[in-house]
Formats: structure tokens, sequence, C-alpha cells
């Protein structure tokens, strides 16, 4: 809610996707446009509208999808694995921007029940 609020209010951003199913569903499953009336109360019902899974993902399918909807920043939101998964989606992206141009910044928000994120002292959602 917070980052789509920020995005829109403060930096103009026009267009914000979320994706269902984790990272598989950036290249699997049609994106969902994340306006602000459609995230005006996700903070008091809990859990995700977006829904969540782990698991191995193609970071190289991944960038080429993000690419083809003119997408030039990915927020990853999650713990360990979805960082790590950000840092190979990271890479793969370099590639890309190497071979067309195209720069997909890769943003990590480290948010975890099990605070179990290197570097950090404390992520969202440990506490709560």
């Amino acid at each position: 809610r917070d980052l789509v609020k920020t995005l829109h209010n403060l930096y103009g951003v026009t267009t914000v996707y979320g994706f269902h199913g984790g990272f598989k569903g950036i290249y699997k499953l049609k994106p969902t446009l994340l306006t602000l009336s459609k995230v005006s109360d996700i903070n008091l019902k809990g859990g995700t509208i977006l829904s969540t899974t782990s698991g191995a993902c193609d970071p190289e399918l991944i960038v080429r999808e993000l690419k083809r909807l003119d997408v030039n920043q990915l927020y990853v939101i999650g713990g360990d694995g979805a960082m790590r998964g950000a840092i190979s989606i990271h890479h793969a992206a370099l590639l890309e921007a190497d071979k067309s141009g195209h720069i997909l910044s890769v943003i990590g928000v480290a948010k975890s029940i099990d605070n179990d994120i290197g570097i950090i002292d404390s992520s969202i959602g440990f506490r709560t």
C-alpha cells in the first residue's frame, strides 16, 4: 500500500503492477494494475492481495517480460528467498542492459516474520 501511494503521490508514477504467485507469476500470469483505490484498505485486511510462493524462477524470462511491459523498477518484498531471487533477477537485468539498453532497477524490501535476512537488524513483519 505505502509503496503504491509513494510511487504515485511523490514520484508521479502512473502505472504500478502487482504480480500474483511470486516470481513465476511475472511471466506466467497477467499482471494486476495496483491503483490507489485498489490498495486503499489492504492494510486493514492483513496477508497479501497478490499471493506468494517460493521456489525457483527463471530470471531471464522475468527480465524479458518486464521489458515487454516497459517496467523499469521491480520491488521485491519478502524474506531471504525473495532477496536471493532479487539478486538473480538483478544479474539477468545487467546482462539485458548490456544487450538492449533496457535498464531495470531491482529493489529488495526485507519483510520476514522469521527475521532471517542477513545484514539488517530487523525486518518488516518480524514484530507483528
